[in-house]
């Protein structure tokens, strides 16, 4: 196994990008297409595409929209019905282009969800759940069993909600690291930072160049939008904090401490020093893969995910690598960088017409088998451990672009957003201050960390006088 190990080390940093050749699992053509949507006599999602449609389905799973998950999906769903004819479920894929928060929302509010989904957000589980509409899954002792065996001991406690009930179950976790345009940076003679010092000095080499259009090294979102605080702040404060969260377990600030002002300290010189436009690069296109591609922007904060749809925008051609979050300067080399893991979760909604049979689903679908089969067709990352020492897996990462092992090698480092009531609200404040203290520059660094955690502070105290349940 070590022997594995190390071979999966050497991958990850050594050998060249490979093409995009991985198999992808893609439904037949012999697929048929669903007919209508139940939800499209009010708005709700177009016809999905690809359905795995049973004449009297005992379930109904909706899936992503992403066309490789998808494709995953339908051969899942497809294996089932094999092996349970007389317990089939139908597959119905999300609406592209549309939030599936959203999505969920309205299904909720027409009394039209599905028996089951593996598109779950985390903050958006607790919502749900207040809302009645997720049954609890701490009921179903296999697939609790389950979670242990294939994810490790605790690997719900981030996923509880505030009752304490765990409402989600984890599915797919894809870190954040940074996407490096290596055409760009080599023209210029930068070199892969590491630390916010470097990662500034490469910022101002660019800035120096030149040329039209000119260079960027990095474009986090100059806006308010709270959830933009997902690709830099929090996966930052994670990186510098060694992996803290952003709140205590009663739900106040976490982050009024020295790696949370040297975060916002760092983002504030970033806009100041001309490392990154004080407007979006592309609006319309908020990946920022175009400027990505056009040789106008060195790095995205992004996941696994990018990879395909860099190469599906661009070609095999695009010479591209990832690397690790910049951390503050006095960040020892050797110690394991923290990030965010994107993760997207199953869950059982309360109208299933048989949580039994929806629990014993979700096992099936996050088997061994087909969670390498998941791998092997996304090229994203399972929440199972250790992917990195399994022979099977090492070999679907071996087999997999290379940037993929980087990825696996990450995942043990990662942290959820938490499952609090107010996490939201938490994001809003920060992404006010951050305006203030980094676009605006109406406050200093440590200011605006010291006002976003008494307003955060402040929502909990406010909640507790109303004898609203605190978060955990």
């Amino acid at each position: 196994m070590k022997r594995l190990l190390l071979l999966l080390c050497i991958l990850a940093l050594a050998l060249p990008l490979l093409p995009c050749g991985a198999a992808r699992v893609q439904a037949s053509e012999e697929q048929p297409l669903i007919e209508a949507d139940p939800l499209d006599a009010s708005d709700l999602p177009e016809s999905p595409e690809r359905v795995v449609r049973p004449q009297r389905p005992s379930l109904t799973f909706w899936c992503s929209s992403f066309p490789l998950e998808q494709g995953w999906a339908v051969e899942v769903t497809r294996r089932w019905n094999e092996l349970n004819p007389e317990r089939p479920v139908r597959l119905q894929a999300m609406p592209a282009g549309r939030l599936a928060e959203d999505v969920f929302r309205e299904a909720i509010r027409q009394g039209a969800t599905p028996d089951l989904t593996n598109h779950l957000f985390p903050v958006n589980t607790h919502e749900f759940a207040g809302l009645g509409a997720l049954l609890p899954l701490d009921r179903h002792a296999g697939l609790m069993q389950h979670l242990t065996s294939r994810s490790g001991v605790g690997s719900d406690r981030l996923f509880r909600s505030a009752d304490g009930q765990l409402y989600q179950f984890p599915w797919k976790s894809n870190p954040v690291l940074l996407q490096c345009n290596l055409d760009l940076l080599r023209r210029h003679g930068v070199r892969l930072p590491r630390t916010y010092s470097e990662f500034l000095r490469a910022g101002r080499v660019l800035a120096a160049a030149g040329g039209e259009p000119r260079a960027w090294l990095w474009s986090p979102s100059p806006t308010e939008k709270f959830w933009e605080r997902y690709y830099d702040f929090f996966p930052l404060y994670l990186a510098a904090s060694g992996g803290q969260t952003l709140l205590t377990e009663q739900g106040r600030a976490n982050f009024d401490n020295p790696a949370g002002v040297a975060v916002m300290a760092f983002l504030a010189d970033v806009f100041a020093q001309g490392v990154a436009p004080r407007q979006e690069l592309d609006a319309e296109y908020p990946s920022r893969v175009r400027p990505f591609l056009a040789g106008e922007l060195g790095m995205i904060m992004t996941g696994p995910w990018n990879m395909e749809e860099v190469r599906d925008a661009g070609g095999d051609g695009v010479d591209f690598d990832f690397i690790a979050l910049p951390v503050p300067d006095d960040t020892p080399p050797g110690r394991p960088v923290y990030t965010y893991g994107n993760f997207r979760n199953f869950g059982i909604f309360k109208g299933c017409r048989n949580p039994d049979l929806a629990a014993e689903f979700i096992a099936f679908a996050t088997s061994r088998e087909h969670d390498l089969a998941f791998l092997e067709a996304t090229h994203q990352l399972p929440f199972r451990v250790p992917l990195t020492t399994d022979p099977d897996f090492v070999r679907a990462l071996q087999q997999a672009p290379a940037p993929l092992a980087k990825f696996a090698l990450q995942s043990p480092w990662v942290r959820s957003l938490e499952n609090a009531p107010h996490l939201n609200e938490v994001f809003k404040i920060l992404s006010e201050e951050l305006v203030l203290c980094a676009l605006r520059e109406a406050k200093t660094p440590r200011q605006a960390i010291q006002d976003a955690a008494r307003r955060v502070d402040a929502l909990v105290t406010e909640a507790s006088g109303r004898g609203t349940p605190r978060p955990r």
